[in-house]
């Protein structure tokens, strides 16, 4: 006996995921913020430009696709809105440029030209990753040169502090000729500025060990407050440099 419900049911079930949309309004489907990336402007473009990254499951045989190392395997679809005109953003662009990249910006890869609507990228292979478009000259550009227009973190990032990106990348507004960056780096130097009865009262960066060191944003980080030292008055006790003493049973 046939049964033709049973048939459709299968099909039904054999359905791929994405023909519910991540990021088309399933606010009751299960974690929809773990498959829909929020593409955010740079500042200097205001909040016009917008976008969203729906990351989908790469084709296989299988539910999840992985490398043959365990990384799982997107292909990033991507939606774009209020993009202006390539030569908008620089005069020289003609296109605009998906980019998955590394937390640390150490890797990119060019996952192909994109524009206002929807557009299916290359496969990204990534643990974490963050999505980028920028404005470049070329569709295939190998690096990015362009300016950078939006940008998403996967949601796998979110294990990080949320201002880590800058402690790696940078102080932003400080060049590497600046003076306080450059004491940042170099935190014993400023420490024996400091003990060598500096007149000057500034912040210093935090005592490391002999031949290590944060990062170097981190060690550029000063108090927006100025720096004071205590001074002695009448009644209070004398501050006085660290000692080390042999203490005995008594």
């Amino acid at each position: 006996m046939r049964r033709p419900w049973l048939a459709s049911l299968l099909l039904l079930a054999a359905s791929p995921l994405s023909a519910q949309r991540a990021c088309e309004g399933a606010t009751h489907g299960p974690s929809r913020d773990l498959y829909c990336i929020e593409l955010l402007p740079v500042p200097a473009l205001g909040e016009a430009p917008r976008g969203e990254a729906e990351l989908e499951i790469a084709p296989g045989p299988f539910t999840i696709a992985v490398t043959r190392d365990g990384v799982h395997r997107y292909r990033p679809r991507l939606t774009l809105r209020n993009l202006p005109a390539p030569s908008a953003i620089d005069p020289r662009a003609t296109t605009y440029v998906a980019w998955a990249t590394t937390p640390m910006y150490t890797h990119w890869t060019n996952l192909g030209a994109v524009t206002n609507g929807t557009t299916t990228v290359r496969e990204v292979a990534l643990d974490q990753f963050v999505l980028v478009i920028s404005a470049e000259v070329r569709a295939d550009v190998i690096e990015r040169a362009g300016p950078l227009v939006l940008r998403g973190g996967s949601p796998s990032t979110r294990l990080q502090p949320p201002d880590f990106q800058e402690f790696a990348v940078g102080v932003l507004g400080l060049s590497s000729d600046d003076p306080v960056l450059a004491e940042g780096h170099d935190a014993h130097a400023a420490h024996a500025r400091h003990d060598a009865n500096d007149s000057t009262v500034r912040w210093t960066t935090v005592p490391m060990p002999a031949g290590f060191a944060m990062l170097p944003a981190e060690m550029a980080l000063r108090p927006t407050v100025g720096a004071a030292l205590p001074r002695a008055t009448p009644g209070t006790a004398t501050a006085r440099r660290p000692a080390i003493v042999t203490l005995e049973d008594g």
